[in-house]
């Protein structure tokens, strides 16, 4: 049996750096504080094969935190606000971006097109597969 997995951060030690940072100690810090937006935290598609406890694949992404797929498409939710739609041969064939994807965590295909969890608004959106 084969399974993806999406590692959010392979760089969290870069995070963590910042945080440390006299950048980042700075004015007034909150929870959300965007200050650390533009760093590259890394993540990883990663197919395994279950039975045999091997890596068959990664596929470096910028922090991946939720996917699902459908007949001919694997679609991620990045970090940057994107929905990155790969082939299922793990190429990026396209990204959707919307100014409503704001910090996305999971992602639904439907009929209609995807289910968008959109965090950073408290929302769940649906969107085409055009993004609209």
């Amino acid at each position: 049996m084969e399974v993806l997995l999406s590692i959010i951060s392979d760089k969290f030690s870069h995070l963590l750096e910042f945080w440390r940072s006299p950048e980042a100690k700075t004015g007034d810090l909150f929870y959300g504080d965007d200050r650390s937006r533009g760093l590259d935290l890394g993540g990883l598609l990663v197919i395994v094969d279950w039975d045999k406890k091997q890596v068959k694949k990664e596929i470096p992404t910028r922090t991946p935190s939720g996917f699902d797929y459908d007949t001919h498409f694997l679609y991620v939710a990045l970090g940057k606000g994107e929905v990155g739609i790969f082939s299922h041969h793990f190429n990026l064939d396209r990204t959707l971006s919307h100014s409503y994807f704001n910090d996305i965590h999971a992602i639904n295909k439907t009929s209609q097109g995807l289910l968008v969890a959109s965090t950073g608004l408290d929302a769940i959106i649906e969107f085409d597969n055009r993004g609209s």
